[in-house]
Parts: C-alpha cells; structure tokens; sequence
C-alpha cells in the first residue's frame, strides 16, 4: 500500500475540523480557511482584508469546532465586510464555495456577498444552526458573466439579527471543471520539431509541420531565459496535419505583456500577453491540409502548438490536486495513457482511512471511479473506447439531483493535502462523483493500492487496522470519543 497522509503533526491535528478549507477538484485560485485575516491565492492570489475592525469581523475565532471570521455587522452601512483583492481578474463561470453557519436558531442571518462591480448576491438566507460542533453548510454559486473584469469579491451579512459564521471561502476556476473534448495526439514545439528553414518538422511523424506563408525564418530564442520558436508579426503561418484534427492549443507570450499579440484562427482572435494557452476550435481538415493562423502588433514567442483530434478527452487537475480526480462517463469507456491509473473504492472506511481498489488503465462505462496521474503538468489523456469492465463492489456514487447529506468528496484541504472531506449538497447537478458512506466528523485518508506510478512515498511500516482506540492516557476508548485519539500508534483528532 502506498499513502496520502493528510495528518502532519499534533499542532495540524488539533487544528484540522471539517469544512475549514476543503474543496473539491478543480483550479484553485484563491482560497481563505480561517488561519487569519490575510492570506495568499494558490494561481491568481490575493488578500482577503477585514473591514469595519474587529469588534465587528473577528478573524480566526474557533466556533462550534471550526475556524472562522465572524459577521457581526450588516453591509447596508458599506464599513463592515471582508474584502477580498484578486492579484488577476475574474473570467466569469468561475465557483464560489463558501462554508457558513450561524449559532442562533431563534434568529436569522443571511449571508451575502458581490463582485465589486455587480448587484448583491445571496447565498443563502439562513445558514445552518450549530448547536454544538458540526459541519458548516457548503454554499455554492458561479461568478456571472457580469463580474467579468472584477478584482474584488466582497462577503458580508447582509441581513439578519444574528452574526454569520464564515468558515472558508474558495474561488475556483471553471478550465479544468469539464474535460478537453479532444486527445493530444501531437506537439510543435522547438524541443519536437527539427528547423530547416523555413520549415519545423515534427521529429516522429513528418506529416506535422510550421511555417510562414512567405517561408519567413522563424529560429529560435531566449526570451529572458525560455527558448521560444521567434514568431513575427503581420504574417500568416500554416501547420500542416493529418486529417482529423478538431482543436489547436497555442502556448506562448508576447514581447509586449501591455498591449499583447492578437493570434487569429478562423474567426477566432485571441490575445496573448504573459505566457498563456488558448484554445481554438476549427473544421477537421482532411489529410495534408493546413491550420493558416495570424500574428498581429507584436513579435510572439512560441512555446508550443498542440493538436487534439475528436478521438479522447484531456483531463487536468492543479498542483493542489496533486493528479487526482473523479471523473464519471455514462455512456463511454476509455483507456487511459501510460501515467493515469484508475481506482474504485470497494470497501467502507477503517478508521480514518479509505482505501483505493486499482482496476488497472481502463474507465468502464458508468462506473465513477477516481483516477491518478503522476505526468508533471497533471493532465490526463483519456481515449475513447477499450473493453475496461467493473462489477464489484463501488462505494462510489455520482449524484441524480437528489440532495446528498452527509458523505464524503474527493477535495483538497489547504493545510492537510487532498483526501475525502465531508459533503453535502442541496439539488447538485447530476454526475457529481461521491463515495457514498456516511460521514463523521473527520477527514479520510487515502492508502492506495500497489502497482500504481504516482510517485508518492512509500509508507514505511503499514499496520492493518486493530479495532481499538485510545486516548492520550492510554485508556481504551470507543471510535465515537471526541478529541485526540490514538489507533495503531497515531494520533488523530475525532470531532
């Protein structure tokens, strides 16, 4: 077995309680989880600043066992909220996850927030009641189209007698929400390609080649310290492929990050500042056809040119992530590439700790299961097709529409690392991936099995599960016993 150990230390133990920074796969790009009142984004980064003074949000209280800043003031008065400062603008479609609560039930509070250059937003009237420790409510809502440009999100109570509790708040992103409808299936770049002027020829298949139109040079150059394909502007380029090509991702910046270069497929323009990727959809071409693309203002340094055709889908997950994934088809089998590994969970939990069933490199048809790449920049390339079966047992689940209480997601927790936190959802949106087991109070640990390349390390000494826990006197305990308990010689915290 190999292990994602979620719990570091006694200090992170005693600080880990349920709904205090998880959140499910996808790009995280900012992230707040109670540890104070200024924080950093993991990808677009920020600060979250409370304003009003203390006495009115008090940041990093411990509430009913979580981690909060509390919202004791309504925003009608403009003074008392939380700003947050985006380092990059939002795109729009992006996710808002904010975990809340109140600790009044004879009172109301709502919890509101904005964009900055929008009308108010309401998450939810009447958030949870805890009486005691419990798992905050998990509130969702996707940035509109209108907050588009937007650098600040605000959070506020926007109305009620009684304080809200706010006990994380997430943004993520939508790119690697859905999977790429298209497969890799070859890469321009100077590193793939061998440059005769004026042609680049893929070094595998000599059917993929670059150039300009005019048979321009286009060598190479440093750009601060990258080797980059030296693309000048007010020129038409072509790739000539193979049929079948659906999708084209061009990588690359500008030698002028204010104004960018403007690259243009089809009728589709696109402008590259600091180095991006964009995709561009187009007419599958027939064998030997060309993709003729535009440059326009600036000199432009090309990192890459990959092409996709219909026959797969691209998954991605983030660093956070650390190549994990759920994914679910109902009505497609894959195989995936050599890095990816397929799991199913075929067993209940012991413990705090679930363990994954590797079924090999297939996904089968309608069975949610969890994948695992160890590729560097964590994609996953997915072929349609292949003979992949399961009829096991599958703790996982993926939802109809029907409210899910109480189970557990595949997430990411900012101070302890991926691994199957709490979840609860009222009407989520169908095909949602869940390991249907009743949650405790505790986050689960992933043990995976061997013959998997992920590359996470080795678990020295595994003892299997004994059924008995103890507190630190070393007194024999129940699995219900709240606080420090010690199973197998280590220590976790049950709430």
């Amino acid at each position: 077995m190999k292990k994602q150990n979620l719990f570091k230390s006694m200090l992170l133990l005693c600080a880990l309680v349920v709904g205090s920074g998880s959140v499910w796969a996808g790009d995280i790009i900012y992230s707040w989880d109670g540890s104070g009142n200024t924080t950093t984004g993991n990808e677009i980064g920020g600060t979250a600043t409370a304003k009003g003074g203390n006495s009115n949000i008090v940041v990093g209280n411990s509430q009913k066992g979580n981690y909060t800043f509390k919202l004791n003031k309504g925003f009608a008065s403009g003074t008392y909220y939380v700003e947050i400062a985006l380092t990059n603008a939002l795109k729009g479609g992006e996710k808002v996850v904010v975990g809340a609560f109140r600790t009044s039930s004879s009172s109301d509070g709502e919890l509101g927030f904005d964009f900055g250059t929008t009308a108010t937003q309401t998450l939810k009237s009447n958030p949870v009641y805890l009486s005691s420790n419990g798992i905050p409510d998990d509130l969702e809502y996707t940035v509109p189209a209108a907050a588009a440009g937007s650098k600040t999100v605000r959070v506020y109570r926007n109305s009620g007698s009684t304080g809200v509790y706010v006990s994380k708040f997430v943004i993520i992103s939508n790119e690697a929400s859905s999977p790429l409808d298209g497969f890799p299936v070859a890469t321009i770049s100077h590193e793939t390609c061998t440059y005769s002027k004026p042609t680049w020829t893929h070094d595998e298949n000599s059917a993929y080649t670059l150039k300009a139109t005019d048979n321009t040079d286009i060598p190479t150059k440093d750009y601060s310290g990258a080797t980059r394909i030296k693309i000048p502007y007010g020129k038409t380029y072509t790739v000539t492929v193979p049929s079948g090509i659906t999708k084209v991702a061009i990588k690359g910046a500008s030698t002028n990050t204010s104004t960018g270069t403007p690259i243009t497929i089809g009728a589709t323009s696109q402008t590259f500042s600091t180095l991006d990727t964009k995709l561009y959809s187009i007419a599958s071409p027939s064998a030997g056809a060309s993709i003729s693309f535009s440059v326009a203002d600036k000199e432009f340094g090309l990192e890459s040119i990959v092409l996709y055709t219909a026959d797969g889908i691209t998954l991605e997950t983030t660093a956070n992530m650390d190549g994990w994934r759920a994914f679910y088809d109902g009505s497609q089998a894959y195989t995936t590439d050599e890095n990816t590994n397929v799991y199913v969970a075929d067993s209940d939990p012991v413990g705090s700790t679930i363990t994954l069933k590797n079924i090999g490199k297939g996904v089968p048809v309608g069975v949610p299961v969890i994948l695992k790449t160890s590729a560097g920049d964590h994609k996953m390339a997915l072929t349609k097709g292949g003979s992949a079966t399961y009829t096991g047992t599958n703790k996982l689940s993926v939802t109809t529409g029907s409210d899910v209480t109480s189970k557990y997601r595949l997430g990411y927790n900012s101070t302890n690392g991926v691994g199957f936190y709490p979840y609860s959802a009222t009407s989520p949106a169908a095909g949602i991936v869940y390991l249907n087991v009743d949650a405790s109070a505790h986050a689960l640990n992933i043990d995976f099995e061997e013959g998997d390349v992920t590359g996470i390390a080795e678990v020295s000494a595994k003892k299997e599960f004994n059924g008995e826990y103890f507190n630190l006197a070393g007194q024999r305990v129940d699995a219900n016993h709240k606080g420090i308990v010690v199973v197998n010689g280590k220590k976790f915290f049950n709430k």
